[in-house]
C-alpha cells in the first residue's frame, strides 16, 4: 500500500476580486527540510479533481474548510484558487488567513516515481548538491491550511479575534491558569482577595488572584548532611573496597 506523505510550504498569497476566495501557490520546486525536491511538472491532478477539497491540518475525518475552483501547474510552482466553506471552522481559518496570522499550506500526496540526483543534474542545478531525493511523479490527494502561525509572537493578537478556544489550542496559545501558593507561618491562610506574584522562567511576572483555600502551617524538616573528606592517599584503598562491594 502506497504511503501518503505531506510537504509543508509557506504560501505566496494573491488577492482576488471575490470576498470568499483565496489564491496561493501551494507547492514549489524548492528544496524542503528533508533535502528533497518535488517537481511541479510531475503532478497528477486526476483523483484530486474528482474531490478538490481544502482541509484543515490534513484532518481527513473532519469537514473541509474549502473547495478548490482550479489548480494550475507551472514550471516551478503549483497554484490554486479555492472558495471557503460556509462553516464556523472555515470562517475562523479564513479570518486568520486574511489577517496574515496563517500562511502555511501542506500538500498530501503519493509518490509514483523518484530518483537520486545525478551528477549531470547537480552540475545543471548546483543547489541540488545536498539533495538526497528528487520526486519526479506524484499524485496530489489534497492540500491543507496548517496551524503554523506566520508570526509566533503575534499569537496574542489572535485572542482579539473571534476564534474558538479549540482553534486557539491548535495554534499553541496557552490559556491563563489560577496559581495557588502556600503561605508560611501558623494561622495564615490565603483567600480570594490575596494577590500573589508569580515569577516563571523566561516569562514576565504576572499578578493573579487565588481562590479561597485553607493551608495549615507545616514545619519544614531539614536533613542533616554529613560531608566526609577523604585523604588523597586513601583514594586507592577506598576504590578497592568499593570494588569488593563494601561501599555502595
Amino acid at each position: 500500500m502506497l504511503k501518503t506523505l505531506f510537504r509543508e510550504f509557506i504560501a505566496t498569497k494573491e488577492s482576488t476580486d471575490e470576498d470568499n476566495t483565496a489564491i496561493a501557490a501551494i507547492s514549489t520546486d524548492a528544496i524542503d527540510r528533508d533535502k528533497e525536491v518535488m517537481l511541479p511538472k510531475g503532478v497528477d491532478f486526476g483523483n484530486f479533481n474528482k474531490n478538490p477539497v481544502v482541509l484543515w491540518a490534513h484532518d481527513y475525518s473532519g469537514t473541509p474548510v474549502g473547495k478548490a475552483q482550479w489548480v494550475k501547474q507551472g514550471r516551478k510552482y503549483i497554484k490554486a484558487k479555492w472558495e471557503w466553506a460556509d462553516t464556523e471552522k472555515a470562517k475562523e481559518i479564513k479570518q486568520l488567513w486574511d489577517g496574515g496570522f496563517l500562511n502555511a499550506i501542506s500538500v498530501g500526496f503519493i509518490i509514483s516515481e523518484s530518483h537520486e540526483p545525478t551528477p549531470d543534474e547537480i552540475k545543471k542545478n548546483p543547489e541540488w548538491a545536498e539533495v538526497r531525493w528528487v520526486i519526479d511523479k506524484w499524485e496530489l490527494l489534497e492540500f491543507s491550511i496548517v496551524p503554523v502561525p506566520a508570526n509566533p509572537e503575534a499569537l496574542a493578537g489572535i485572542k482579539a479575534l473571534d476564534i474558538s478556544e479549540a482553534t486557539q489550542k491548535e495554534l499553541g496559545i496557552e490559556e491563563e491558569i489560577t496559581v495557588f501558593k502556600e503561605i508560611e507561618g501558623a494561622g495564615e491562610t490565603n483567600n480570594e482577595n490575596t494577590e500573589i506574584e508569580v515569577k516563571e522562567e523566561k516569562k514576565e511576572s504576572v499578578i493573579v488572584t487565588a481562590q479561597r483555600i485553607l493551608v495549615p502551617h507545616r514545619p519544614v524538616k531539614r536533613r542533616r548532611v554529613i560531608i566526609r573528606t577523604i585523604n588523597p592517599k586513601e583514594v586507592s584503598s577506598v576504590a578497592v573496597r568499593m570494588l569488593k562491594g563494601r561501599i555502595y
